[in-house]
């Protein structure tokens, strides 16, 4: 989804209010070094197996954290 669609700022500006809102939920006070927290990608690879119960083909969890990290990076902290 990322790699397909051109995010404007203000695509980015929502995405940061709807991950800062679902991480508080979740009682986490995410920053923009929050990614590189190591159980961060530990977690995300985790529930990647209920992902492959929806799709047969994923692409490498590698691979596709480093297209979201690029994107968290970019939202506007």
């Amino acid at each position: 989804m990322v790699e397909a669609n051109q995010l404007s700022s203000e695509d980015r500006s929502q995405i940061l209010v709807t991950l800062i809102e679902k991480c508080r939920t979740r009682s986490i006070e995410p920053d923009i070094t929050s990614i590189d927290d190591p159980e961060i990608a530990q977690r995300a690879e985790a529930d990647l197996d209920t992902l492959k119960l929806e799709l047969s083909d994923l692409p490498p969890f590698e691979e596709r954290f480093a297209i979201v990290r690029e994107l968290y990076l970019s939202l506007p902290w």
